[in-house]
């Protein structure tokens, strides 16, 4: 058995995957720019800045955009991702519902306080920028600036361990059980999460470290590892992982199966509020399975 603790993005890779998500939001930006009815903005010259009505117009138009984004965003974690029955497999339908639902939160809880915020920055940016720059750069520099916050926090960590907990619990596994594993997604490594439009999970599940055996369960799939079993513990980034650009490296899990084949997993710790949690989660990750693997433990808490 080995184990490497290297595995992180390559600078260039890093570099390529943000000038990707620069793009996507520029173009964003630009394509709801140009649709717009008109391109021409107020002219605030010899106004000294937006007035007082023009502020908190902007500012009640963003609380209610806001307001909305968190009732949508609460409406979600209610109804588990609109998932009712957890009798049954729900991951396949799970991804696509909950990308549209991150979109829509997004937008209007980014939109909403760049609406709020731009009264400020018009102010602010007074006689700095042409009148023709002023508005759009006080409106979408808060919302790019929203953008990338939004990227690094994981806003979806409640919904993921509720609806793993709700699907063991549906499937017979104790609270006991549940409150000794460890919330994880998994997925294939062979194949490449830049394709996935939805999420990079194939699977969420718990895992747990027994004396004997390592042991996962989740909504569609199910695995035992012994200690003769594990081939490897590798460690490698998942370009199509957002975590990756802020320093994780995913474990992958190679192992030969009861029927004498060979499977690699990598893993996604799951409940952690910010990418760089997930980061330090998946450090940590990493070495209570090597821990385990080094020899026996009575038990182990999450």
């Amino acid at each position: 058995m080995s184990s490497d603790p290297t595995g992180k993005l390559s600078p260039w890779k890093w570099a390529l995957g943000a000038l990707a998500l620069i793009t996507v939001i520029a173009a964003s930006i630009a394509l709801g720019w140009w649709i717009s009815p008109h391109h021409d903005t107020p002219d605030l010259s010899g106004t000294g800045g937006p007035s007082v009505v023009m502020a908190v117009v902007l500012f009640i138009i963003g609380f209610v955009f806001a307001l909305l984004g968190v009732a949508v965003y609460g409406l979600l974690l209610l109804t588990n991702n609109f998932t009712m029955d957890f009798s049954r497999p729900f991951f396949s339908t799970f991804g696509g519902k909950l990308w549209f639902g991150n979109l829509l939160v997004g937008l209007l809880v980014q939109g909403g306080l760049a609406f709020m915020i731009s009264p400020v920055l018009i102010r602010l940016l007074w006689g700095v920028l042409p009148q023709n720059l002023l508005i759009p750069v006080s409106f979408f520099g808060p919302f790019i600036v929203l953008q990338f916050v939004m990227v690094w926090l994981a806003m979806w960590a409640p919904l993921e361990t509720m609806v793993i907990r709700k699907r063991l619990t549906a499937m017979g596994v104790t609270g006991e059980q549940l409150a000794s594993g460890i919330p994880i997604g998994i997925s294939d490594p062979a194949h490449s999460s830049l394709k996935k439009l939805t999420l990079v999970e194939e699977d969420l599940g718990m895992l747990w470290l027994a004396p004997d055996r390592m042991i996962y369960r989740g909504d569609r799939q199910q695995f035992d590892i012994t200690r003769r079993q594990l081939i490897s513990i590798g460690r490698k980034a998942d370009a199509g992982s957002t975590s990756s650009y802020f320093g994780a490296s995913h474990v992958i899990l190679t192992f030969m199966q009861d029927d004498g084949t060979q499977r690699s997993v990598r893993l996604h710790p799951e409940g952690d509020w910010t990418m760089t949690r997930k980061a330090r989660a998946l450090n940590r990750l990493a070495e209570r399975i090597e821990a385990w693997h080094s020899g026996p433990v009575a038990a182990v808490s999450s």
